[in-house]
């Protein structure tokens, strides 16, 4: 037995489609919309999936930054109790006889003065005494303790520590967790 043997043909001419039929048509546009609807729906859930993972997520970065910022609250309230009055403390005295020797160079041998809270005064008398400038040492009880004013003829300078711990302390204070704030506020 021998078997036909089928070329491709080379015709320029198009070979006619051969006719679908239409319950193939009627399957094939069921199919397709039925297929269209569940890839719509699974985008959708797909999407819902996402912005669920995206709440859950901002959820859990809000707990973890109040969880943090209320363990670091003893932190700062000990950097702002402690650690910032004793820097002032420190620092006071390179502050004051900075501001001094500005004066100084600006008076240019005038005498001008230092007011001051009295309970710096022993300190600042010292200070001055250690100086070459003919400074006045008074004291006034409005002045913050970590604060002076230069008070010369022609000019009026001022330097606030506590000023300056101040506010330190309030941005401190005002890393406080949202839920502490909350609930102060009622």
């Amino acid at each position: 037995m021998m078997l036909g043997l089928e070329l491709e043909s080379f015709d320029m001419t198009p070979q006619p489609e051969p006719a679908l039929s239409s319950a193939y048509q009627d399957g094939y546009s069921a199919g397709k919309e039925d297929a269209v609807a569940t890839a719509a729906q699974l985008q959708n859930q797909k999407t819902d999936d996402v912005l669920q993972a995206l709440n859950d997520l901002e959820f859990t970065f809000a707990e973890a930054q109040e969880n943090v910022l209320g363990a670091m609250g003893p932190l700062f309230n000990a950097i702002a109790e402690k650690v910032l009055p004793a820097i002032a403390d420190h620092a006071f005295r390179s502050h004051l006889v900075q501001l001094l020797e500005d004066a100084a160079q600006k008076n240019a041998g005038e005498a001008f003065e230092l007011v001051i809270n009295p309970a710096r005064c022993d300190a600042a008398q010292a200070i001055v005494n250690a100086q070459e400038h003919p400074v006045r040492v008074s004291s006034d009880v409005s002045v913050g303790i970590s604060a002076a004013w230069i008070r010369a003829p022609n000019q009026e300078e001022r330097f606030d520590l506590d000023e300056m711990m101040g506010k330190i302390s309030d941005m401190l204070g005002a890393l406080e967790s949202p839920h502490k704030r909350k609930n102060a506020d009622g």
